[in-house]
């Protein structure tokens, strides 16, 4: 919030007539140190945030590739370090970023279903259809993904799924298993 009013008193600035190079120098080394130094703050929260988000996909990974049955698949709005862990394995992708049904053929929006997402694309349905062995939430208890959401609206979910949970990082990690 404080690069943009920068950036424009610096423009105005040399528009008024500050013709000394120094003063023009001077003025964007301050303006280019505040918005390296002003964000560093968020930058190392988000960071945080990320690596404890991965390091709990991680160990779900983990506790499925020791406990799960041979070839067992597994759907997930998420798929980053668990396509990576779980090469050999079916990934199935619940909002359509790398799964061409759900992107090209998602569902209407279900009204009543609202998320901070950007990802907004979902066909439940399509998801339940595959069968996976194991469906992984983002947040693992509470759907927070427009597709995890969906879910709940389906019998073939509620009846054919149940939550289950392993000890992992320092806190129960849950996973739906058929």
């Amino acid at each position: 919030p404080v690069v943009g009013p920068l950036a424009l008193a610096s423009v105005i600035a040399l528009e008024v007539g500050i013709r000394r190079a120094w003063a023009t120098w001077a003025f964007a080394g301050v303006t280019l140190a505040v918005a390296l130094w002003a964000p560093l703050d968020t930058v190392r929260a988000y960071h945080a945030q990320e690596s404890g988000f991965n390091t709990k996909m991680s160990n779900v990974a983990n506790f499925l590739l020791e406990h799960g049955e041979k070839g067992f698949s597994v759907a997930t709005p998420t798929i980053g370090v668990i396509g990576y862990k779980l090469l050999g394995h079916e990934v199935i992708d619940m909002v359509g970023l790398t799964d061409t049904m759900v992107a090209r053929h998602p569902q209407e929006p279900i009204p009543g279903i609202s998320s901070s997402w950007r990802e907004r694309k979902y066909n439940a349905e399509y998801i339940l259809q595959r069968a996976p062995n194991y469906i992984l939430f983002s947040t693992s208890v509470k759907p927070s993904a427009p597709g995890e959401r969906a879910l709940f609206l389906y019998p073939s979910f509620l009846d054919g799924y149940r939550m289950t949970g392993f000890f992992g990082a320092n806190r129960v990690q849950i996973i739906y298993a058929r």
